[in-house]
């Protein structure tokens, strides 16, 4: 199980989950892709899909076979979106039935990539670090500050996530910077 989050919002967290979810799937692994930002779901539209159950209905009885979204043309990936967006979702995802749901999912594929929301943002990170293998933090060359990819890299740290690496997104070979 492998979480995708950034420092700041617009970093490119969903793109790297989506492209590494299809990657892996494509190279033939079973691969479900949930997405956890449940304050600004977005897997559900890169793959035009509905977002009316997910993640969080998930958390009220519905089971994996009910939650999960084939995509056409991926027979080896499942997409669990968000669902209904919750009125306190970092305490939706401290619930046991949340990290229970993560584990039951992981029993069943070869990987589970979640997507999640900025770290220096909301609680919602961390807590979801403690469910999962490892971390990938996401930087955008372009618009991540030094300042705020370190913040985001000791708050992971202070917390033992298992961060097993970077993505820098929007980075310019030619700019020499």
């Amino acid at each position: 199980m492998v979480q995708i989050t950034s420092p700041r919002p617009g970093e490119g967290t969903t793109t790297t989950s989506t492209n590494l979810a299809v990657a892996c799937a494509r190279a033939g692994q079973r691969v479900v892709l949930v997405d956890c930002d449940l304050r600004r779901p977005r897997i559900h539209s890169f793959f035009g899909l509905p977002n009316d159950k997910g993640f969080t209905t998930s958390m009220v009885g519905a089971s994996f076979d009910e939650v999960a979204q084939k995509v056409d043309g991926e027979p080896n990936l499942a997409i669990v979106s968000s669902g209904p967006i919750p009125p306190d979702p970092s305490e939706l995802l401290s619930a046991r039935t949340a990290s229970a749901f993560i584990k039951l999912v992981a029993a069943e594929v070869d990987l589970v990539v979640i997507d999640s929301p900025p770290v220096l943002v909301v609680a919602d990170p961390p807590i979801v670090s403690r469910m999962v293998d490892g971390v990938i933090l996401v930087a955008s060359a372009k618009q991540t500050e030094r300042r705020q990819a370190s913040d985001a890299a000791d708050q992971l740290a202070q917390i033992d996530a298992p961060v097993i690496g970077t993505v820098l997104n929007a980075y310019d070979l030619d700019s020499g910077s």
